[in-house]
């Protein structure tokens, strides 16, 4: 919920993790981790769903982000649902 100067109250943000911009340090984005554990990585469902990595990359559903972090045993996370 908004309050009267426009805060949000009771928001849980524990799924979240808070990164700076790389450009500017004041502009903070709300990433979430993946849920791989729900894909049999390596194969990945071909349905359209992209979402935006918190590398600046667009992939084309939550799994080949998944596929992708696996492969290169990194931790890229969601930025954000749809294109960046």
């Amino acid at each position: 919920t908004i309050n009267e100067n426009f805060y949000w109250t009771n928001v849980d943000c524990s799924q979240y993790t808070i990164l700076p911009t790389p450009h500017l340090l004041h502009n903070l984005v709300f990433v979430q981790q993946a849920d791989c554990s729900q894909y049999n990585l390596p194969m990945c469902p071909r349905n359209f769903e992209p979402v935006c990595g918190s590398d600046g990359t667009n992939y084309s559903n939550e799994c080949m982000l998944c596929f992708q972090n696996m492969e290169r045993k990194s931790n890229i996370l969601i930025r954000s649902k749809g294109e960046c």
